[in-house]
């Protein structure tokens, strides 16, 4: 059965399947709509991405590491290809990866190291450790549009982005090379490369990345006459261009990245900005920042959006309007933000007096995720946990330890003869 390509588990919230290597993570193609739960980090290799994923994909705290993977085709490229509206993605790190796409035919590219399109949730995932996302739509073909959406967490957003974070990475995106009546598009963010209705990114961090987009519209010879097609480039540090109706884009900064662009071709743009690079259609902002020295917008503006003079001193994060007590903690240089994590577990409640041969009842258990952040935060456990330490037939007090990723919480029980 399916289980066996898996470590242990049954695929569902209560018991998921449990990735501990490479070839266990590809395995999550053979059920894309079950429940998973790394248990360790993970260096993947050369593996090919995951298709459609309409399950939940539960990192842990956990890295992946090291994958390499150049697709050849247009469509969707990503550790996924495409996370549907019952996907998730949450609590993982994604470190020191490499997707490259070239492509020499025309056609549509989105590509981001979680996914190429995003129609769930991606939630609390870190892109890092010089990661380097490249996506090239090479050619243009007569009467069609090469068009290339690159992005750090993906490449087209049209669910949610919330507490995710871009670091010390590069994206890249290029389209190019036409001729006769096509148009060049490059749409390249530090989050996401476009991002379209009923979408929205929240509590998300760009930084100290390279971010940077080509659009290339050729002069090419058709019969006797020259003819130019043009390019397009939209290149932002969060998005590269919003585009829809109910877009919404709250408590997120774009903060030292290396921002820049090339649109050549007949009627070329070049639209460039630290928070969004072309606002088509106006999304709903909320306490977003980037430096004063910056264009917050390459073309359109939104309110909400703000500049600021720093972020180095510790703890400045939490002074700005609107984070106060939000769940990013920042470093002692004050130059390194990053989500907090789950630092221990609260167990409370549940029975806790057995006689002997009894089964251990988590029935009434409460098991608390708690983390380390500027006021405390806590949130329910209902599966995906480990337990372990209990023993029906040994007379005593026992401690019960629950795992629940990297972090691990325990109590106490008493396991006594039956009374006569």
């Amino acid at each position: 059965g399916v289980g066996s390509l898996f470590a242990g588990g049954y695929g569902t919230a209560e018991r998921p399947y449990l990735i501990s290597n490479a070839t266990e993570f590809a395995n999550i193609r053979n059920a894309p709509s079950s429940y998973f739960v790394l248990t360790q980090d993970i260096s993947l290799g050369n593996i090919s991405p995951i298709d459609s994923f309409s399950g939940t994909f539960d990192g842990h705290g956990y890295t992946l590491s090291g994958w390499d993977y150049s697709p050849t085709t247009s469509g969707n490229a990503g550790l996924f290809r495409e996370i549907t509206s019952n996907g998730t993605v949450k609590n993982v790190t994604i470190s020191n990866c490499t997707i490259v796409s070239v492509d020499g035919a025309y056609g549509t590219l989105n590509i981001g190291l979680v996914c190429g399109t995003n129609n769930g949730t991606i939630s609390n995932v870190i892109v890092c450790g010089n990661s380097n996302i490249y996506g090239d739509m090479g050619s243009i073909d007569q009467n069609n549009n090469s068009d290339t959406f690159a992005g750090g967490i993906c490449g087209t957003n049209c669910g949610t982005i919330e507490y995710c974070g871009v670091i010390n990475s590069t994206i890249n995106g290029y389209s190019g090379s036409g001729i006769d009546k096509g148009t060049a598009n490059c749409w390249v963010g530090g989050i996401a490369g476009r991002t379209l209705s009923n979408s929205t990114i929240s509590d998300c961090y760009s930084h100290g990345n390279t971010i940077k987009a080509t659009a290339k519209g050729k002069v090419h010879k058709v019969w006797f006459s020259w003819v130019e097609a043009c390019g397009w480039a939209n290149i932002g540090g969060l998005v590269g261009r919003t585009d829809g109706t109910d877009i919404a884009i709250t408590r997120s900064i774009s903060y030292s990245n290396t921002i820049s662009g090339t649109a050549e071709g007949a009627d070329s743009r070049k639209n460039q900005g630290s928070l969004i690079g072309y606002v088509f259609s106006t999304p709903t902002m909320e306490y977003c920042y980037s430096e004063s020295s910056d264009t917050l917008f390459g073309q359109g503006s939104v309110s909400g959006g703000y500049k600021i003079s720093s972020l180095t001193a510790e703890g400045a994060i939490h002074n700005l309007t609107g984070f106060a007590d939000h769940k990013w903690i920042q470093d002692s240089s004050g130059g390194h933000l990053s989500i907090a994590q789950n630092k221990e577990l609260a167990i409370s409640g549940g029975k806790v007096e057995y006689f002997v041969g009894e089964p251990l009842n988590l029935d009434g258990l409460s098991i608390e995720a708690v983390k380390n952040d500027v006021k405390e935060d806590r949130s329910l456990i209902t599966g995906g946990f480990m337990v372990s330490g209990y023993d029906p037939n040994m007379i005593g007090v026992q401690t019960v330890t629950i795992t629940y990723g990297k972090i691990i919480g325990t109590y106490n029980v008493t396991v006594a003869k039956p009374e006569i």
